[in-house]
């Protein structure tokens, strides 16, 4: 009698389906979205890259590290202002209702806390201390490394001092031609720009004298019997909002400034125009019997403009650049040029 030896039955719960082959169509799919996600990984990186060596020569100039943080505060400081005048718009029209309880009629002192807690409110309110905070952080370490810029501004008044203007126009004779029309527009021009400059120059001194004044009192620094008590915080206050105030001052000078390069900007233009006309003018016609003599002149000619057009086009972008930049500046410093502020 042989014995028969009982096979191991499958549990009841597992498949014994074979599994199928991957078709070519699903790998080929496969291999498309990999291909992409290898795509777009490296475009990132290679953004990435370029985003920090930006940074990285941001941050190697000082004048550049100084323009990324005030955009950087500003930009703060103005988030922060539009958020806490939301919140202030939106929770006293939520109150009267939702911080009552409907049996006596009174205040809920739970409900009226629970609407600064929940929801966006909550998010809203973290988000504006922050970012106030952060703005009062890069504004003090602006504020530090500017104890010292009244020896850029002296740097800057020594170079005004040092640079000429052009020669006045002289009375026509006999023996001298009469100087162009466009010279005596370009002294004008410069003349002017020299008296908003110096003018400027009066602001920013006044500035960083009492906003150095202030900073310092702020911290203590100063000691004296003028800088304690009460009447210290209070003189104290008072140069900050007039340091402020000749800092306002810098900015609208700036601004005319960027106005009488508006309007005398199209003597630099004309200057260049009349400058290639006596070119022509005076180009003597024997010389074109030399060999490759006119053709020269041409080329050289059309280098000198194409030259000059792109000099223009530079002074353009400079030019709104700065304009932008200044209107920029604008509400903040009327904002702390007042006791209280409209932020």
């Amino acid at each position: 009698m042989t014995s028969q030896i009982a096979q191991p039955t499958p549990p009841a719960n597992e498949k014994t389906t074979p599994e199928t082959p991957q078709s070519p169509k699903h790998a080929y799919l496969k291999l498309i979205v990999h291909l992409k996600l290898y795509r777009q990984l490296s475009t990132l990186l290679l953004k990435t890259d370029t985003l920090l060596l930006r940074l990285s020569t941001i941050l190697s100039n000082p004048a550049h590290t100084d323009a990324l943080l005030c955009t950087l505060s500003y930009t703060l400081e103005l988030l922060s202002a539009l958020l806490s005048r939301m919140l202030a718009r939106k929770l006293p029209s939520l109150t009267p209702t939702a911080t009552t309880s409907p049996s006596t009629n009174q205040p809920n002192p739970k409900k009226a806390a629970g609407l600064h807690s929940p929801g966006w409110t909550k998010r809203a309110e973290e988000i504006s201390k922050g970012s106030k905070a952060l703005a009062a952080l890069i504004s003090d370490f602006r504020i530090f490394v500017r104890l010292w810029a009244l020896i850029d501004i002296y740097t800057w008044a020594r170079s005004l001092w040092h640079s000429p203007l052009p020669p006045p126009a002289q009375p026509p004779s006999s023996k001298c031609p009469p100087i162009p029309h466009h010279h005596q527009h370009q002294r004008q021009k410069e003349k002017l720009l020299q008296r908003i400059a110096w003018a400027q120059i009066t602001a920013c001194t006044a500035f960083q004298l009492l906003e150095n004044g202030a900073y310092l009192s702020s911290k203590s620094v100063l000691t004296g019997q003028g800088w304690t008590g009460d009447s210290g915080k209070r003189r104290e206050g008072r140069w900050w909002v007039w340091s402020s105030r000749f800092w306002f001052a810098h900015v609208v000078l700036e601004g005319v400034r960027l106005g009488t390069v508006y309007a005398y900007g199209g003597s630099s233009v004309l200057a260049s125009a009349l400058d290639s006309e006596v070119g022509v003018a005076g180009f003597d016609g024997d010389d074109d019997d030399e060999e490759g003599g006119g053709g020269g002149g041409e080329k050289e000619d059309k280098m000198e403009r194409e030259e000059r057009s792109r000099d223009e086009e530079r002074e353009k972008e400079l030019w709104w650049r700065d304009v932008i930049s200044n209107l920029a500046y604008l509400p903040m410093t009327i904002h702390w040029s007042t006791e209280t502020g409209f932020l």
